[in-house]
């Protein structure tokens, strides 16, 4: 079974206390990347940890941040070749048979299922699988399982909100 982990960005304003004891500045910073559960509070979302008490009216929790919702991105379930978690909103750069390829792909959430889709093509040579594409998804994008039964190694070097000139044309 897969582990289901979100990731986002902090949104901390320490002046209004949004922080709770545990956290102090040196600890966590605003924009900082945090990992854990998802919940929706009066349509904030916070990344949370640690049931430490839940009943039909309530629960307590041992920790929770409040995210930016545009940098909420979910774990895939695989990790790189670095043994680090791929999440989508990844950038990464693919391996075949040693062979690091130029193009790059993001990892996007669409139909249900975690995609790849090529955000530079460089390498226009390379085509690891058939695109898995049609009228209903025009980006070109393929199911990133599907790349990764295929033996194929990746390589995490960014995302869409850290490194946002990976996603520009060279």
């Amino acid at each position: 079974m897969r582990e289901i982990i979100f990731r986002g960005k902090a949104v901390i304003d320490f002046e209004r206390e949004q922080v709770f004891e545990f956290w102090e500045r040196e600890v966590l910073k605003n924009g900082d990347w945090i990992q854990g559960d998802l919940i929706w509070n009066n349509g904030t979302p916070f990344i949370v940890h640690g049931v430490i008490e839940d009943n039909d009216e309530y629960i307590s929790l041992e920790w929770w941040v409040p995210v930016a919702p545009e940098t909420i991105g979910q774990y895939t379930g695989l990790t790189d070749k670095n043994c680090k978690k791929i999440f989508e909103g990844d950038i990464y750069r693919v391996i075949n048979n040693g062979k690091t390829l130029e193009t790059l792909f993001e990892i996007r959430f669409l139909h249900g299922a975690f995609c790849a889709a090529p955000v530079r093509r460089d390498d226009e040579d390379f085509v690891p699988l058939e695109w898995i594409g049609n009228e209903d998804e025009p980006d070109d994008s393929a199911y990133f399982f599907d790349y990764a039964a295929h033996g194929l190694q990746f390589e995490v070097i960014g995302n869409i909100h850290d490194n946002p000139e990976l996603l520009e044309n060279k």
